[in-house]
């Protein structure tokens, strides 16, 4: 009695899991991390294919159609690996898809920062500001990478600009004493 229900347990498992698994459309919003998600289901895989296997036998309807999933789920499979290779790949594609998406934009500027291309973090950190001028950590980064570069005066507007939007941003004011230290002013490096 209970064999029926197999296959509408598991068509509800997957529908339940899809829209945030990423499987059904890459980067449909924020990917529920795919790769996680490889061990619960090697269960649910295997039953399914168990149970269209022993439907399918003799039926070449049915195995075409298994067919054409398989490879319609490979090609799906290499399509996703290209977006996954790394941060960089992942946010710049979520990036593309969603323009107006600011963790998108601020998520790609911190893996730019981490691959150490400045200037493509510049960018994105600037496109995330214009999303949401309100977030105080895009400042920092701002102000981090611009004194990485020598820009003592930039940087110290980015922090004050991240301290005017959360005046207890522990960051910015590190960033700011850290200036001063540089400049010769410790007095005031240990007011921040």
């Amino acid at each position: 009695n209970r064999r029926p229900l197999i296959p509408i347990v598991i068509a509800w498992w997957y529908l339940g899991q899809a829209p945030t698994s990423n499987l059904l459309v890459p980067n449909l919003g924020y990917p529920f991390a795919t790769r996680f998600l490889i061990l619960a289901m090697l269960l649910p895989v295997a039953a399914a294919a168990s149970w269209a296997s022993t439907r399918a036998r003799g039926k070449r309807v049915a195995q075409a159609a298994i067919a054409i999933v398989a490879v319609a789920a490979i090609a799906a499979d290499r399509q996703q690996t290209r977006i996954w290779q790394n941060d960089v790949t992942l946010f710049r594609e979520i990036a593309r898809r969603s323009p107006s998406d600011f963790t998108a934009h601020y998520n790609l500027a911190q893996s730019y920062m981490r691959e150490g291309l400045p200037s493509s973090a510049v960018e994105e950190l600037t496109r995330a500001a214009e999303i949401d001028p309100s977030y105080a950590p895009t400042f920092v980064s701002l102000g981090d990478i611009a004194r990485a570069g020598g820009n003592a005066s930039g940087s110290r507007g980015f922090y004050e600009m991240a301290l005017q939007r959360y005046p207890r941003n522990i960051w910015a004011r590190i960033g700011l004493a850290n200036l001063d230290l540089a400049e010769g002013r410790p007095i005031r490096a240990r007011a921040w």
